[in-house]
């Protein structure tokens, strides 16, 4: 009886442990969330946009000009107008993988918001 339980005890323990999570692998039902999308920023604007991408970096887009990046899920874009930095963009699920944003007219609107 003993080594009966120890056995079950050892299967149970190994399949945890190839199944993590607790799915089984018949579980088809849970598809993964990207953690990341890769998309264009499109300055179709004749002047320059700073921005600042915390932990990434800090691009200064050029007037009519695409820049590639790949950012995680809930990475903020920033930009600073009169010393104070503000959230441009909040990276989500909306912004689909090789999808162009034209962050010109965002920051067009975010800086017309301030006046």
């Amino acid at each position: 009886m003993k080594y009966i339980l120890l056995i079950s005890a050892i299967c149970v323990l190994g399949a945890c442990a190839k199944f993590p999570s607790g799915l089984s692998a018949n579980n088809n039902e849970v598809k993964s969330q990207p953690s990341k999308v890769s998309f264009t920023l499109r300055n179709a604007s004749d002047s320059s946009i700073p921005l600042l991408i915390p932990g990434v970096m800090n691009p200064n887009l050029s007037p009519n000009s695409d820049s590639g990046v790949t950012l995680k899920i809930g990475q903020e874009i920033l930009f600073r107008k009169n010393l104070k930095t503000r959230v441009l963009l909040v990276v989500d699920e909306s912004i689909e993988q090789g999808s162009v944003v034209v962050i010109s007219q965002i920051y067009a609107d975010a800086v017309a918001d301030l006046e």
